[in-house]
């Protein structure tokens, strides 16, 4: 064998080795690697992007088709009950409240929202959302057509405590739709009108209740009806 042929084969041998060598230390890589690719997709795939978050379970969902619940009636002071897609209380002269509620169905934490449509009128009234109520009283939310808003605690001996005494605000409409939004979680009680939000008040003395509506009247012999549609109440 010539110097020459035998050079040839020993630098194969060696290029061979060397290919080897490398694909070993790749394959030695790459299973040094595997386990932490595998951790950090599995974390991927347990955690939950802020962006996709779940749909609220819905507690009460009422488009007001059908009755579901709420009191139909008619006195001398005051009528109401579900009638042409809507739910509708009417109050007929002054110094007048009416509420009614989804009796049975209590509800602690949730987000509530739902559109009132109220009339055009020179006498002055309210009508908003009632909820947990209870036999130790309720909370009530509402509007006045003068664009104001108010919030009171009624306790278990019928007492009113008013915590926001109507409170001016440019999002409220004097007639037509607003829409009424509450979250209560716990002590904390959030406000919104329209999109907007009004206050965030703490208070520990209902937790949990029963939710509806009301409507009131103040001077005036004028017979005031307000319209109720698309309440939804999701869990929080």
């Amino acid at each position: 064998m010539s110097a020459k042929t035998k050079a040839k084969k020993d630098g194969t041998a060696i290029t061979v080795a060397i290919i080897a060598a490398a694909a070993t230390l790749v394959a030695a890589i790459i299973g040094l690697a595997s386990p932490l690719v595998e951790s950090l997709a599995g974390e991927k795939a347990t955690s939950t992007p802020e962006t996709a978050t779940k749909s609220a379970p819905i507690l009460l969902q009422d488009d007001f088709s059908i009755n579901r619940g709420l009191l139909v009636w008619d006195t001398e002071r005051s009528f109401g009950g579900v009638m042409d897609g809507v739910y509708r209380m009417g109050v007929k002269g002054p110094h007048i409240v009416t509420w009614r509620v989804y009796h049975g169905l209590e509800m602690s934490d949730f987000a509530l929202r739902v559109n009132i449509l109220m009339p055009q009128s020179t006498k002055l009234f309210s009508c908003g959302v009632v909820f947990r109520k209870s036999d130790g009283g309720r909370y009530l939310f509402g509007v006045n057509n003068d664009r104001s808003y108010e919030f009171i605690k009624v306790t278990a001996s019928g007492e009113e405590i008013t915590m926001i005494d109507w409170v001016s605000h440019y999002a409220i409409k004097d007639h037509g739709t607003n829409q009424l939004e509450v979250t209560a979680i716990g002590d904390m009680i959030e406000l919104s009108i329209n999109g907007e939000k009004l206050d965030t008040l703490l208070d520990e003395t209902h937790s949990t209740g029963e939710v509806g509506f009301y409507t009131s009247t103040y001077g005036g012999g004028e017979e005031i009806i307000v319209e109720f549609d698309d309440l939804l109440v999701e869990k929080r």
